[in-house]
């Protein structure tokens, strides 16, 4: 359908009046033109596409998916964990009695999918070989760990029992009790070799890494946001003012996951047959390594249709895409992703692999509309500019893939922590925020069936003319 909106403006310019330096008056002249602009609003083209099975990702997030869920309609899906660990560079207190080490995990208060009061068994090995870099989503564990866990914990999901402290900051600590001797270690190394905690190599030579599964327990798959080791120490020293002893108890995270540091998912996705049989018909997008979705944008029409109708003056004006999203049935209420790229085919791969940013012209983002139900790409202008002066525009410059992705956003106010710099839902949203990083989405198992038969593409310009 095309809609057309004529306006007519009217333009007067007057000459201005001169007085030169020997009192001479100029004479004041005045023209009157007038011109005609045509704004066309075409939303006549459509878009195409199919599912395709997005296989391995890299995800470079410290984000750790832990546990496993069999979600009808949606298949089952399990996810365990291997990680380095990054060192702070100074330990201010190594003459410490030693009372606790800890691996504390955190999780935000509705930050799973699945039973939140079913328990479930964490263990912990210690990691005895480099872990590979890069490391992809299907890697396997075997031979990289101790077959004897280090230190195990069972943990839930739900909200009761937890500190103020906790329900105030909304989330939820799994603490995991590490041996004493780990502390122990810890403390001695630094004393003895400091150099060892300037940088992750290095560190990484004395102590590997966990290897962090479930035990036991199944249904439920936890979001873990920071992982860190934390020791409980005490120091007892003399008041010299008071003439007595004075103990001070303190606790202290040496060791954090890190964007610096190897990280990643261990991740195991087998597809329901429903699943599958609607991804055969209908554009699914499931994540994590789930589905993706390639599409056609026909960019050739639009940009031919332009030119038949363009004048000197033409501009164009405005470029977006709308995809309404429906949801699939399935046991687990799981949603469509909350934020998808859509990125030319042929360029996919590198944009993740050189951890490049949408650019809004081979590259953009869109956050799903829970209450439209829909993502909306809004800003693709500049790709349709950008191919305005080609003398022949490809297949390669129309094919995209839409895939499901965590964006990463720095504020200002925040931008030297970690935990804000990739999880914005922490911050407050008038904050300044800055696009940071975009990975491949592991947040949590979603999916959802992309309506590209009533995807809207919105197609605006202006066509000029001068009349003298």
């Amino acid at each position: 359908m095309k809609r057309l909106l004529k306006v007519f403006l009217f333009v007067a310019a007057l000459s201005a009046l001169v007085s030169a330096c020997d009192d001479d008056t100029s004479t004041i002249g005045s023209s009157l033109i007038q011109d005609q602009v045509k704004i066309v609003v075409d939303d006549s083209f459509t878009l195409t596409g199919h599912s395709v099975a997005s296989g391995r990702v890299q995800s470079r997030t410290i984000l750790q998916l832990l546990g496993n869920i069999d979600a009808e309609g949606y298949g089952s899906f399990s996810s365990d964990v291997v990680t380095q660990f990054m060192p702070s560079q100074t330990i201010p207190y190594t003459d410490v009695d030693l009372d606790s080490v800890r691996l504390v995990m955190r999780m935000p208060l509705g930050g799973y999918v699945g039973d939140s009061l079913m328990p479930m068994g964490i263990a912990v090995h210690r990691l005895t070989r480099d872990l590979p870099a890069p490391i992809f989503s299907d890697f396997n564990p075997a031979g990289y760990y101790e077959p004897t866990p280090y230190a195990t914990a069972t943990y839930t999901a739900t909200a009761a029992g937890l500190s103020p402290t906790e329900q105030k900051r909304k989330f939820r600590l799994i603490n995991i009790d590490l041996p004493n001797s780990f502390g122990a270690e810890l403390l001695a190394k630094y004393k003895e070799s400091p150099e060892t905690f300037a940088t992750p190599g290095a560190f990484s030579q004395w102590f590997k890494g966990f290897y962090i599964k479930t035990s036991f327990g199944s249904g439920r798959v936890a979001q873990i946001d920071s992982t860190a080791i934390t020791l409980y120490f005490h120091r007892t020293y003399r008041d010299e003012e008071t003439d007595r002893d004075t103990t001070v108890y303190n606790s202290a995270a040496y060791l954090a996951v890190t964007p610096e540091i190897v990280t990643n998912n261990n991740m195991h996705y087998n597809v329901s047959p429903e699943l599958s049989a609607q991804a055969a018909e209908q554009a699914v997008i499931a994540a994590p390594t789930g589905y993706d979705v390639e599409v056609r944008f026909p960019a050739r029409e639009m940009i031919e249709k332009y030119r038949s109708e363009k004048t000197l003056l033409s501009i164009i004006n405005t470029v977006s895409l709308e995809i309404p999203t429906l949801d699939i049935t399935n046991s687990y209420g799981l949603t469509p992703p909350p934020t998808v790229l859509l990125v030319k085919t042929s360029e996919k791969d590198d944009f993740f692999a050189r951890s490049k940013l949408p650019n809004d012209t081979t590259s953009f983002y869109a956050t799903y509309d829970s209450f439209n139900h829909r993502y909306v790409f809004s800003e693709m202008r500049d790709y349709i500019l950008s191919l305005l002066d080609k003398e022949e525009i490809t297949d390669d410059d129309m094919n995209f893939t839409i895939c499901p992705v965590t964006i990463g956003f720095e504020s200002n106010a925040t931008s030297n922590n970690y935990y804000y710099y990739y999880y914005y839902y922490n911050m407050s949203m008038s904050q300044q925020l800055t696009v940071a990083s975009v990975t491949p989405y592991v947040n949590r198992p979603s999916m959802g069936i992309l309506d590209l038969k009533n995807s809207k593409i919105l197609f605006t310009y202006s066509l000029q003319t001068i009349n003298n």
